[in-house]
């Protein structure tokens, strides 16, 4: 059951059926709360209090609304005064706290990482420590609660000439928010139509994808794709859709219509396995260690926290056995500079802003890895030179040395 808000008038009005709707009388707000409203709204709703209290945000403006059924009141809560930069962005809820990635404006797209602050009543910056996706908007975008997981890709992006077309990005990030890193996983199956055909929504543990007369499950974090194709049964995508746990609804108008409802379970039972989401490039092998090591981290943390030593879990890519071999090498009085590094990956062909971005996904997934499997904390650490603290060195944690030999 679905509920409006006509802020032309301020009459609220509920959902009886497909295209029946009951008013309900006034809501509660002061104009003044409403005086900087767009003339389109696109809002995302959040449930606190198991309901007793719903959080809108207004796409694009920054602006916070808190709504308490009980009392039909209305009130804005935030104080934002620059807006603008984050059409689109993605926005969910973490932990009682409402985040926004991404998004468009300004001629522009944004790689910024928010969250609305309840005691400033303003949005602040979320800091990563890595270089993430170059955009945040549509495609495959989703936050995982059970793996503390914001899982980006497929975005798409203008450069803003005189031809003005679409370019899609084929890369496909995590974000760990216990890390504040992003991980390159891979490259996206080419199978899917991400680049056509982009109707995807997010169920908080899988992508549904609607292509046509097909249709799309994808598990990130297992990295696989299902393909659901029953021709007495075809599943599209609607003008709005929603998902509620395992369920999906699909609604073919804004306000009336009918309503297509589907389980992802049942439709996954009837679906067909084709193949791994995302996989990792040749030419760019460098980007990505351990794919497999990362993704079944996610879900067996607390496995391998009491099991040490299973040989065949622990894989480092070629690029970074031969840094933590040269890590390994190094007195530990002299730490290795940001060029010596680059020598060691053989980067020196490429451009400054391709060595930097090689060289820290490299040193991430390395810390990364050994994280999970020996619970040791930045086992590649970062100085600054003593000669001169704008030059970053690097060595390796002496404790790794010991565990971590006889993998490579």
């Amino acid at each position: 059951m679905r509920v409006r808000i006509d802020l032309d008038n301020y009459d609220l009005y509920r959902e009886l059926g497909a295209g029946g709707w009951k008013n309900e009388g006034k809501i509660n707000v002061n104009p003044a709360d409403l005086k900087d409203l767009t003339p389109s709204i696109n809002n995302e709703y959040f449930f606190y209090d198991q309901g007793k209290r719903i959080r809108l945000t207004l796409d694009g403006t920054g602006q916070v609304f808190d709504y308490m059924p009980a009392s039909k009141k209305l009130t804005r809560i935030d104080r934002t005064i620059h807006s603008g930069f984050n059409f689109g962005a993605q926005k969910f809820i973490r932990e009682g706290i409402v985040y926004s990635f991404g998004g468009t404006g300004f001629w522009s797209f944004s790689q910024a990482l928010t969250y609305y602050d309840e005691k400033t009543a303003e949005w602040q910056i979320l800091r990563p420590r890595d270089p993430g996706p170059s955009s945040i908007v549509n495609g495959y975008q989703g936050y995982s609660a059970k793996s503390d997981i914001f899982y980006s890709g497929g975005s798409e992006f203008y450069r803003f000439l005189e031809n003005l077309d679409i370019e899609y990005s084929d890369e496909f990030y995590a974000f760990n928010f216990k890390t504040h890193e992003w991980v390159l996983l891979g490259d996206i199956n080419k199978t899917l139509p991400y680049q056509k055909l982009r109707e995807i929504i997010w169920t908080g543990a899988y992508f549904i994808h609607f292509a046509n007369d097909k249709l799309f499950i994808i598990n990130p974090e297992s990295n696989q794709v299902y393909e659901y194709h029953d021709a007495n049964q075809m599943l599209q995508g609607g003008y709005m859709n929603y998902s509620k746990g395992d369920t999906v609804y699909t609604f073919w108008h804004i306000n009336d219509g009918p309503v297509v409802t589907f389980s992802v379970k049942e439709i996954l039972a009837k679906s067909n396995y084709i193949g791994p989401f995302y996989s990792n490039n040749h030419s760019k092998w460098y980007f990505i260690g351990g794919i497999t090591v990362f993704i079944l981290g996610l879900g067996t943390w607390g496995l391998i926290k009491k099991i040490r030593s299973p040989k065949r879990t622990l894989f480092f890519n070629p690029a970074e056995v031969k840094l933590l071999k040269a890590l390994m090498s190094q007195n530990p009085l002299s730490p290795l500079s940001t060029n010596e590094i680059n020598d060691i990956l053989e980067l020196s062909d490429k451009s400054l802003e391709n060595q930097r971005r090689i060289r820290m996904n490299i040193i991430n997934q390395i810390n990364q890895k050994i994280a999970l499997f020996f619970e040791l904390d930045k086992a590649i650490e970062r100085i600054a030179s003593e000669e001169d603290k704008r030059l970053i060195l690097h060595k390796l944690n002496p404790e790794v040395s010991k565990y971590i030999k006889e993998y490579l």
